[in-house]
């Protein structure tokens, strides 16, 4: 079975609330009517006590039961729409509080196993730039762990074509199916309802919910699951966004090596979490007499060799190595937990391997690097302290005649 599509830009709290309102004025002048009607009657049948008049309050009386009766059905219907709404809120407040892509998952599969009556919610994604989708899979009893697995992008394909069966659905819908066909063999799931999840205006996933029993699922559980799906969706797309402009602010857009506020923001990181027995280890690295290439060549040659030299020492480091552009021709690389023998040879390959560089096809020559060496002892716990000694260390290397390491 299949979530129909939404048609209208209200959200289904919104429209439900609406719609009980609009009942409530439309029985009011119904009551009023009636009560003049049965006035009416009343005195007609003491006046006069006809057979007629007897069947007429007859009639009158039924209509007043029916009447009742409809209004407690109505009062039902409108608690049950109304805790619906609530429904819809107490999801919306719980995504609108999620920053996180994972946060905003675990607050759909929370709220929609506390009120769908499914056994299992499943929520299928594609994480940005990622070459799989990411399933989760919850059971509604407490206790269970969630458990995770990863499907094929090939999932996000329009299967309409292939089969016919899916063809009178709307695109967006037969791909949200699909992925429920996939989890119910996968996961041996039964009877599922599926909803698309679309981010930046494509389909990147779907909900599903499952149960075991073969009964039809009721209007109130579709309406639930689209409504999650839509706003799941914008709030993924929200945290997406978000998370894009955090990386974007924190990588250089020439080198494409992360910017000295990320690398601010490592050290601090790291000052937190050090053990007593590690070792902080920075270089600072300087491109010699960058300013006369500048000035010879002209700025676009300059901006090619800085994009060469930073892949040159992101190619030299280690893994778990931090190689960042510190500004202007000078970059950094903050070294894990390294011995001072380890970081002096980390440093000599950056300067070989720059050295190593070809420029002769923009008509520049050999290009050279100068490296300043400091390791931090376990007790020093501030790596200000250790990037100030690197950088003397660097100045020390320059006036020693540059292209060469010093340590400091």
């Amino acid at each position: 079975m299949r979530a129909g599509e939404r048609g209208d830009q209200a959200g289904p709290g919104t429209r439900l609330v609406g719609l009980a309102g609009l009942a409530g004025l439309a029985r009011r002048p119904f009551f009023l009517i009636f009560l003049v009607l049965a006035a009416i009657e009343v005195l007609q049948f003491l006046n006069e006590r006809s057979v007629a008049d007897v069947a007429a309050l007859a009639v009158l009386v039924l209509l007043g039961i029916a009447a009742v009766a409809e209004r407690g059905q109505l009062a039902v219907l409108e608690g049950a729409r109304r805790a619906e709404a609530e429904t819809f809120a107490q999801i919306l407040r719980r995504l609108s509080n999620s920053v996180s892509p994972d946060a905003i998952v675990t607050a759909i599969v929370d709220e929609l196993c506390a009120v769908s009556g499914s056994d299992h919610v499943g929520v299928v994604r594609r994480q940005p730039d990622a070459q799989s989708l990411e399933a989760t899979v919850s059971s509604a009893r407490t206790g269970v762990p969630r458990s995770r697995t990863f499907l094929s992008l090939a999932e996000l394909d329009d299967p309409g074509r292939r089969d016919p069966l899916l063809g009178e659905t709307a695109p967006d819908q037969r791909i949200a199916e699909r992925i429920a066909a996939r989890l119910r063999s996968d996961y041996g799931l039964h009877n599922t309802v599926a909803a698309p999840l679309r981010i930046g205006g494509h389909v990147e996933g779907a909900i599903v919910l499952a149960r075991r029993t073969d009964d039809p699922w009721d209007g109130r559980t579709v309406r639930l699951l689209e409504g999650a799906a839509t706003e799941a969706s914008s709030a993924l797309t929200r945290a997406y966004t978000l998370r894009d402009a955090e990386v974007r602010a924190a990588i250089d857009a020439l080198t494409g090596l992360p910017n000295r506020r990320s690398l601010d923001d490592y050290l601090v990181l790291l000052a937190k979490r050090r053990r007593a027995d590690d070792h902080l280890g920075i270089l600072m690295i300087d491109i010699d007499k960058f300013k006369d290439l500048n000035d010879a060549f002209g700025h676009a040659i300059g901006d090619h060799v800085l994009r060469e030299v930073a892949q040159a020492i992101a190619g030299a480091v280690r893994d778990g190595d931090l190689p960042a552009r510190f500004g202007g021709e000078e970059f950094a690389v903050v070294l894990r937990n390294p011995g001072e023998v380890a970081a002096g040879e980390v440093a000599e390959r950056v300067r070989r391997r720059v050295a190593e560089l070809d420029f002769r096809s923009v008509g520049v020559g050999t290009v050279t690097v100068s490296v300043g060496v400091a390791v931090a002892a376990p007790a020093e716990v501030d790596p200000a302290q250790v990037v100030e000694r690197a950088d003397h260390a660097l100045l020390a290397a320059k006036r020693a005649g540059r292209n060469r390491v010093a340590v400091g």
